[in-house]
């Protein structure tokens, strides 16, 4: 499973980039700036 972090300030983004990342197998983190 590949990895991705998701570091951005609006959690909408985070959530947005976090489900799309999911459906292609990524294994997601979330980090807040």
């Amino acid at each position: 499973m590949k990895k991705m972090l998701i570091v951005d300030d609006d959690k909408h983004v985070r959530t947005l980039v976090r489900t799309y990342a999911e459906l292609e197998d990524f294994s997601c983190r979330e980090a807040e700036i």
